[in-house]
């Protein structure tokens, strides 16, 4: 038998265990949000998982927003090419969650891309290099009702499972294609 360390902590947290904290309105957002996202991702035959993270695991609800990384294991940029930089992949991948969210709101008009919690992609202005983000971008998906869902465009290299638990926080894996 396999003991698990109590200095090891556990980061993910069980989706029927997240959505059933959330307020009524919210757990169908996200249920609506994941099944239209899956059904997109299977059509253009790509695969990955939507993750929830942020203050809407760990703090109480209701929310005023609900963050979301959807994480591709299909992106539009090679890693192993030098000559594209990290603000390169970061306009490329969110350019591409913006596609991938268009097609939801085509498919539930319930939802519409929220351009006050869409934000493109820039460069720390201090530094002035390519390779150092002031932030990956996000877009901001709003429901009829309910928290926002705020899709956080996350550029940094390594598989899904690397780059969502070096965060150390706890995330929730809401859908898988």
């Amino acid at each position: 038998m396999t003991e698990i360390s109590e200095s090891v902590p556990i980061l993910e947290m069980p989706r029927d265990v997240y959505l059933n904290r959330l307020v009524p309105e919210d757990r169908e957002n996200l249920k609506r949000v994941a099944s239209v996202i899956e059904e997109v991702l299977k059509e253009q035959n790509i695969t990955g998982n939507l993750y929830v993270v942020g203050g809407s695991i760990t703090k109480p609800n209701p929310r005023p927003d609900i963050d979301l990384v959807l994480r591709l294991n299909k992106t539009p940029n090679d890693e192993k090419d030098p000559t594209i930089t990290q603000f390169d992949r970061a306009i490329m991948t969110w350019t591409q969650l913006q596609e991938i969210l268009k097609k939801v709101t085509e498919k539930d008009p319930t939802f519409a891309i929220d351009q006050k919690k869409s934000f493109h992609p820039s460069i720390n202005k201090e530094f002035g290099n390519p390779s150092i983000l002031e932030h990956d971008g996000s877009v901001g998906l709003k429901p009829e009702t309910g928290a926002i869902i705020e899709f956080v465009n996350v550029v940094r290299k390594g598989t899904q499972k690397e780059v969502i638990e070096s965060s150390k926080r706890p995330y929730v894996v809401l859908a898988s294609v």
